[in-house]
């Protein structure tokens, strides 16, 4: 599969809408592996329970393994620092996002606001980032 795919974030992004969360899908290959959402606002009040968090731990255990080489994942907006690091511990390839923490509202607040390429700069690994991809579709998800 070509990175990055229209298709994938396009059922990213339709995932989210419908959910009104982030939406995450992992890749690997030709194939969707998770399509998640967060916690965080369910009843479990998880503060890590991010959606990028809860796609990682899911693909862990399908693949029972911490190393995600090989996957993409796909977020309809830009991971924080903790799901960046845990991208970067996860080794996954690359990371295509949507809206960017710059589109944050009143409803979708980003408190540390530390960009993600900055993140992957500090990092060992380094999976290659796509920016603001089909941003003014995921953009529409903070207006939901």
């Amino acid at each position: 599969m070509e990175h990055p795919s229209e298709i994938i974030m396009k059922k990213a992004i339709n995932f989210a809408l419908k959910k009104s969360t982030v939406g995450v899908i992992i890749t690997n290959g030709e194939k969707i592996v998770v399509m998640t959402g967060g916690t965080i606002f369910s009843k479990n009040h998880d503060v890590t329970g991010h959606s990028e968090i809860v796609a990682i731990r899911k693909a862990c255990k399908i693949f029972n393994s911490n190393n995600l080489s090989g996957c993409w994942l796909y977020t309809t907006y830009e991971p924080c620092p903790m799901c960046m690091s845990a991208i970067c511990w996860a080794k996954i390839d690359g990371v295509v996002y949507g809206a960017s923490h710059l589109d944050r509202n009143d409803r979708w607040k980003w408190s540390i606001l530390i960009p993600s390429k900055e993140i992957i700069k500090k990092s060992d690994h380094k999976p290659i980032l796509i920016e603001n991809y089909l941003r003014k579709e995921a953009k529409i998800i903070l207006e939901e």
